[in-house]
């Protein structure tokens, strides 16, 4: 018997099976009973495939979600205001001083827990002077982009180090064609790499569509009210944690990502880019000089005849 063509890795049991399962589990109050566990066999079969309906209906919307984290369908202002927020914890935390050392020469306590903050900055573009910029009004949006845009700054510093006059659209090509450049053993390990905070945040979106369900059954049905709040109140702590453990895990899948992508720290590669930048326009101004001074004054050229007319 030929084996059923049902996909076995361990990407698509975290990303797939496991949110479905915890999302259908959360919601197993508004369930019928026919997909429910004191259903018997029948019953569990039902919640089985409930589950799996519900993992797989978040994977096929993975990419509308992506763009909603990175601000897509997002009101303008609303938009505007979480970025700016962003961008205010950013600045404020680069610019807390340094905590001094401790008498025996080792770092401050409050410096060592300061860095679990700093590990937020990860998820954020590079910017020149080791500045970071949010773009997106989420975290998880933000560090996409910054990943992204970090492999197109990298492959352009090294076309324009290779003298190409194209750099930018060299650039652009490179960074699509390196998945599939990738041997196949590299992408694998970036999958199981991400498979952790994709879960995690795919748990999140369940977890929020379970308390939108409960919100509606409150409305309607407002003789089950106590039950409802508590399940309610459970999802709304469930997608809070497991956002926060899903923002850890992709610093950790970034920073692996990065060192088998990139050659060189991000901020060396804006320092270079800064460089390259600072070197074409002192070219381009001595340049300008050179024909400057190549021209001849308005004064010292020679004044034409005018032409014979008869």
């Amino acid at each position: 018997m030929p084996p059923l063509p049902i996909p076995t890795s361990v990407a698509f049991f975290l990303e797939v099976i496991v949110p479905g399962l915890i999302g259908t589990l959360l919601a197993h109050p508004l369930l019928p009973e026919w997909a429910r566990l004191g259903s018997g066999a029948s019953g569990l079969a039902g919640l089985a495939a409930v589950a799996v309906i519900f993992g797989l209906t978040i994977h096929l919307l993975r990419m509308p979600l992506v763009e909603l984290a990175m601000g897509r369908f997002w009101p303008g202002r609303i938009r505007n205001w979480r970025v700016s927020s962003i961008q205010r914890w950013a600045d404020n935390l680069r610019a807390q001083p340094a905590q001094a050392q401790s008498s025996n020469g080792l770092p401050d306590v409050a410096a060592f827990h300061r860095l679990w903050d700093l590990r937020g900055l990860d998820l954020l573009v590079a910017g020149p002077g080791w500045k970071r910029i949010a773009y997106c009004p989420t975290m998880v949006g933000n560090g996409y982009f910054a990943f992204t845009t970090d492999l197109y700054m990298a492959f352009e510093v090294e076309h324009r180090l290779m003298g190409s006059p194209v750099a930018m659209w060299e650039a652009q090509k490179a960074a699509t064609r390196l998945w599939y450049l990738m041997s196949k053993d590299q992408r694998d390990e970036l999958r199981e790499l991400g498979a952790a905070n994709v879960a995690l945040h795919r748990l999140t979106v369940a977890a929020i569509v379970v308390l939108v369900a409960y919100l509606i059954d409150i409305a309607i049905s407002p003789g089950l009210l106590r039950r409802d709040l508590a399940m309610a109140a459970l999802c709304l702590v469930v997608a809070r944690v497991t956002y926060v453990a899903g923002l850890s895990e992709l610093q950790s899948f970034i920073a692996s990502a990065r060192a088998l992508t990139m050659a060189l720290d991000r901020d060396t590669v804006q320092a270079i880019r800064a460089y390259l930048d600072f070197a074409a326009k002192q070219a381009a101004q001595q340049a300008q000089g050179q024909r400057q001074d190549a021209e001849p004054a308005g004064g010292d050229r020679e004044a034409k005849p005018p032409l014979e007319t008869r």
